[in-house]
C-alpha cells in the first residue's frame, strides 16, 4: 500500500486533465491552444526529461476553385485550419507545376496549362489531420476570359477590362434571384430575364448580360466596382429555397511590365523587382533554384555571391503571372577596392623610383662625359707658356 498526491496548480487543468495512476499516463480531455509548449518530468528520484506540446486545428476539407487566365488554368485550393501542407495529383499521378501563395491567407495556387484536363486532386496535411477533394478539370481554358461557378460560396477572381462568366448551376427548371449589396440584380423566372430597374441607370449593370441556356451571368467588360460580396438564390419551380450563396468577387489589374533593378552597397548586391497590378506576390530564383532571402518587403532581395548568375523575379497575383530573368552583376567589396588601390600605389611609386633611378644615371653620365673631353685652346697656350719661362 502507497499514497499517492496529485497536484493541479490551475483549475482549468485539474477540469480537463487526467492521470492515469495505473498505466502513468496524463491525458487531455479538451485540449485549447494554452496547452501548446514545453513540458518537463521529474520523476522522484529520477531524470529529468522535456517534452514538447504543439496543439492545431484540425484541417477542414479543402474546397477547388478553378480558373480561366489567358489560355492559362489556374486551380484554388482553399482550406481552414493550422499550418496547412498541399499536394496535388492529376488522375492519381503526382504533379508540381507553378505553385504560388496567396499573401492574405493560406490557400495555394496551382498554375497548369490550359488544355489540362483531368480529374484533379488537392490534398492538406498537417501534424495531426489530413483531407483532399477531387475536381474533374473537363473543358481546356481559351483566350481571357474567367469562368467560375457561383452556385456555391466561393471567391471568383475577374480580370480588369476582361470578360468575366459567372456560371449558376441549375439543370432543371429554376428560378434565380442575384443580389449585389443587398439589392436584386437579376432575377430569372419562368424562362424569363429581368433586371432591377432601379439598377439599371448605373453604367456598371449596363455592361451584364445573362444567358438564359447556361444560367451565366456575363459581365463583358469587368470594372473594380464589380468587386463585392454577392448572394445568389435558387428556387424551385413552386418557390421553394433550394440554395442560397454568398461568392465574392473581386476584379485585379493583371501583372505587367516586371523589371530588375541592381544596386551595390558595401560589397552586398541590393535588387529590386518592380511591377504593375494588384495584389502581387513575389517570389525568386537563381539559375531556376527557389530563394528566399527577402527584405521585409518581398520585391527586394540582397545577393551576397560575387559571381553571374541567372536572376529570375516573378510575379503572381490571383489572375495573372509575369517574370523577368537577367544576369546578375557582382559587387566589388571593400577589401577589394583597398587592395585594388594599394596597387595603384604601389605601381605609382615604383614608376616614380624608376624615374628617379633613369634621371640619376642619365645625370651622372654627362658629368663624365664633360670629364673626358680635350682641353681648350687657351689653357694649352697657357700651359706652354709656363713650360718656356722655366
Amino acid at each position: 500500500m502507497f499514497n499517492l498526491t496529485i497536484t493541479f496548480y490551475e483549475h482549468s487543468i485539474e477540469t480537463r486533465w487526467k492521470f492515469d495512476i495505473v498505466n502513468g499516463k496524463i491525458s487531455i480531455k479538451v485540449t485549447n491552444r494554452r496547452d501548446t509548449g514545453t513540458y518537463q518530468i521529474t520523476p522522484s528520484g529520477g531524470k529529468s526529461e522535456k517534452i514538447e506540446v504543439i496543439i492545431q486545428a484540425a484541417l477542414s476539407p479543402p474546397t477547388l476553385t478553378p480558373l480561366c487566365h489567358r489560355g492559362e488554368r489556374r486551380v484554388v485550393c482553399s482550406t481552414k485550419g493550422d499550418s496547412p501542407q498541399y499536394s496535388w495529383s492529376l488522375d492519381g499521378v503526382p504533379i508540381a507545376a507553378n505553385i504560388s501563395t496567396d499573401g492574405t491567407t493560406d490557400d495555394q495556387i496551382l498554375f497548369l496549362r490550359g488544355d489540362t484536363v483531368g480529374d484533379l486532386t488537392c490534398a492538406v496535411t498537417n501534424s495531426v489531420s489530413r483531407k483532399d477533394t477531387s475536381a474533374p478539370l473537363v473543358e481546356p481554358c481559351a483566350g481571357l476570359e474567367t469562368f467560375c461557378d457561383i452556385s456555391k460560396k466561393v471567391t471568383c477572381y475577374g480580370i480588369l477590362g476582361e470578360p468575366m462568366y459567372l456560371q449558376m448551376s441549375c439543370s432543371f427548371a429554376c428560378e434565380i434571384t442575384f443580389y449585389k449589396e443587398k439589392k436584386v440584380l437579376v432575377r430569372y423566372r419562368n424562362s424569363k430575364m429581368s433586371f432591377n430597374p432601379e439598377m439599371l441607370f448605373l453604367s456598371a449593370y449596363q455592361r451584364w448580360n445573362f444567358r438564359e441556356d447556361s444560367k451565366t451571368m456575363i459581365i463583358n467588360s469587368t470594372d473594380s466596382s464589380d468587386s463585392g460580396v454577392y448572394r445568389v438564390e435558387i428556387h424551385d419551380e413552386n418557390g421553394k429555397l433550394l440554395h442560397s450563396h454568398t461568392p465574392s468577387v473581386i476584379i485585379e489589374a493583371p501583372v505587367s511590365s516586371v523589371s530588375i533593378a541592381f544596386m551595390c552597397h558595401r560589397g552586398e548586391g541590393k535588387v529590386i523587382c518592380t511591377s504593375k497590378g494588384d495584389s502581387l506576390q513575389y517570389s525568386w530564383s537563381l539559375d531556376g533554384v527557389l530563394i528566399n532571402e527577402t527584405t521585409d518587403d518581398d520585391h527586394t532581395i540582397i545577393l551576397r555571391e560575387q559571381e553571374e548568375r541567372n536572376l529570375t523575379c516573378t510575379v503572381t497575383n490571383h489572375v495573372s503571372r509575369g517574370d523577368v530573368t537577367q544576369l546578375s552583376s557582382p559587387c566589388l567589396g571593400l577589401s577589394f577596392w583597398c587592395v585594388w588601390v594599394a596597387q595603384i600605389i604601389i605601381l605609382l611609386t615604383l614608376n616614380i623610383a624608376t624615374c628617379c633611378f633613369y634621371k640619376r644615371k642619365s645625370a651622372s653620365a654627362k658629368h663624365n662625359e664633360s670629364d673626358s673631353e680635350p682641353k681648350d685652346q687657351h689653357e694649352t697656350d697657357r700651359e706652354e707658356g709656363d713650360t718656356e719661362d722655366l
